[in-house]
């Protein structure tokens, strides 16, 4: 299956016959199969016809619309799907203390394993800066274990993340040097491509969840707000580092990508990718997306990580049904 993004203005998206077609101008960019596209991600000013529009919500394909600088602004959502006893048990389930601190500690301890892994791929392992930094990481993940409220967890696994954040800070090329994360907007050039890498990979989730007839609004770990997908940040928290982090590390480290690719814009105060290194960002992403792998221990098979965080998302959806956070396993790198 094949994840559309239109990146260039002014594109149409329409359907003729069995096929979804892209036009500039009236001017044919590309024909895809129908039966070929889970997902569509929409960038900058690009418009759908209402007959491709009836399609994509008929076939139940994901649709999103985001900025061109990446903020996400909505997406076409099917009724069709929705299940209003699974969801009952959902808001109840995850509404009880035990299971969601369960959970929760679960997910934020992978999450902190999954950053350690990642800087071990780029630190050299004798340095001693790095050493005193990791150590106090393994506490953080240590103590999440044995935190008995998500307030304690949040604030040890915020612990990990700003000390994580800053080591990677030091450890990338000189120009790309960032000092802890920053958003809303990103002020460097490492924090935008972070930004953007987490909104798709949130809105991944979100499609995957509603597969499994969940509400991506009621979560375990982050607190729930009016249109915050909470459960979509407490699924994410696991494979951020796995995913998004190591793509971009690639990208700075690899020469993939120089300071160049970015614009800065004075009315949003932040720093953005340039369209074409857009379009090189999100390949990067799909490539990683679709990598094999053998994390997940589901019949001894390699899974790309799409089809790993979709089968997460199902045991997410199980451990709800079982009323069971021991069915639930988060997944840690190697």
């Amino acid at each position: 299956m094949s994840h559309l993004y239109i990146t260039d203005n002014g594109s149409i998206l329409g359907v003729d016959g069995g096929r979804y077609v892209i036009r500039q101008k009236d001017q044919l960019i590309r024909s895809i199969p129908r039966e070929s596209i889970e997902s569509v991600s929409i960038f900058g000013n690009s418009t759908i016809t209402t007959p491709c529009m009836q399609q994509l919500l008929t076939s139940g394909t994901a649709v999103c619309f985001f900025s061109s600088k990446g903020r996400y602004y909505g997406r076409l959502h099917s009724v069709t799907g929705d299940k209003i006893e699974l969801l009952k048990q959902q808001f109840a389930v995850l509404d009880d203390p035990a299971f969601s601190v369960a959970v929760s500690a679960k997910i934020a301890a992978a999450k902190i394993h999954n950053q350690q892994v990642v800087l071990k791929r780029y630190v050299g392992r004798d340095e001693d800066w790095y050493l005193r930094e990791l150590s106090i990481i393994r506490q953080m993940e240590k103590k999440v274990m044995n935190a008995v409220s998500a307030a304690e967890i949040m604030g040890y696994e915020g612990m990990a993340a700003k000390l994580y954040f800053r080591v990677l800070g030091e450890i990338v090329r000189p120009e790309f040097r960032f000092y802890g994360r920053n958003r809303r907007p990103p002020k460097d050039a490492f924090n935008s491509m972070l930004s953007l890498g987490y909104t798709l990979l949130l809105y991944e989730i979100m499609a995957k969840l509603e597969t499994q007839r969940l509400s991506p609004y009621c979560g375990v770990l982050h607190t729930d707000r009016d249109g915050s997908p909470s459960l979509c940040s407490d699924l994410m928290e696991e494979w951020r580092s796995v995913i998004v982090d190591s793509a971009v590390m690639a990208m700075v480290q690899g020469n993939e990508i120089s300071p160049d690719d970015f614009v800065s814009d004075e009315n949003a105060a932040g720093i953005y990718l340039s369209n074409g290194a857009l379009r090189r960002f999100i390949n990067k992403l799909e490539r990683k997306l679709n990598q094999k792998n053998k994390y997940l221990d589901y019949e001894n098979r390699e899974y790309s990580f799409r089809q790993a965080i979709h089968l997460q998302c199902g045991k997410f959806a199980e451990a709800i049904t079982k009323k069971d956070p021991a069915v639930y396993h988060p997944v840690r790198i190697r």
